[in-house]
Formats: C-alpha cells, sequence, structure tokens
C-alpha cells in the first residue's frame, strides 16, 4: 500500500531541496519535509528564477532564506547548504545581486 498524496508547496516555504538517488527532499519552512521522486534539473526548471539557485549537483537553496554566505557554502537556519565549484560563480553572483538588490529598494 502506498501513501501517496499530491501536495502543493508554496515556493516561498521551501528552504532547499536536496536530492539523493532520485528522491528529492524539500526541506520547508516549518521544519516539515517532503519527499518526491524525481530530478533536481526538473523541479529546478519549475521554480521561480529570482528565487532558486542551483549551487550543487545535489543541492537547490531559496535565496530568501540564506542567513548568510560563507566560504563553505549558504547558511539558511543551522543548515549548511555546499556550494560546489560548477555553481560557484552563477549561485554566489546570484546571492549578491538579490542581497544588493534588495538593499537598492529601500
Amino acid at each position: 500500500m502506498s501513501n501517496r498524496q499530491k501536495l502543493i508547496l508554496r515556493q516561498a516555504d521551501i528552504l532547499y531541496i536536496d536530492s539523493s538517488k532520485h528522491m528529492l527532499c524539500f526541506h520547508m519552512q516549518d521544519g516539515k519535509i517532503y519527499t518526491s521522486y524525481g530530478r533536481l534539473d526538473e523541479i529546478h526548471a519549475q521554480l521561480a528564477y529570482g528565487l532558486f539557485v542551483r549551487c550543487h549537483k545535489s543541492f537547490i537553496v531559496n535565496l530568501i532564506h540564506v542567513d548568510k554566505l560563507t566560504r563553505e557554502g549558504f547558511h539558511v537556519g543551522d543548515t549548511l547548504i555546499p556550494i560546489s565549484r560548477t555553481y560557484a560563480a552563477d549561485a554566489k553572483g546570484r546571492y549578491y545581486k538579490r542581497l544588493f538588490g534588495i538593499f537598492q529598494e529601500h
């Protein structure tokens, strides 16, 4: 018997998504984790470009929930999201663009 259900997740409530062996884990702002089978590339194409950035072969992060960026990666609460060399330039560039864009709005 399967416990499958369809859920609609608000993108703004997703902290980050990680993937391992075709299993996607959606880490939510309320602490819940939802899982689904799929590929990170496919889900990334469906997410809002300005909010989400691919930062590693196994991670997508929601930039509005990033507390800080260090040499080790993005910090989302107590969680460290790694940034691989492959995605570093784009991920960091989009983070700074979003960060400085927010400052310029006020």
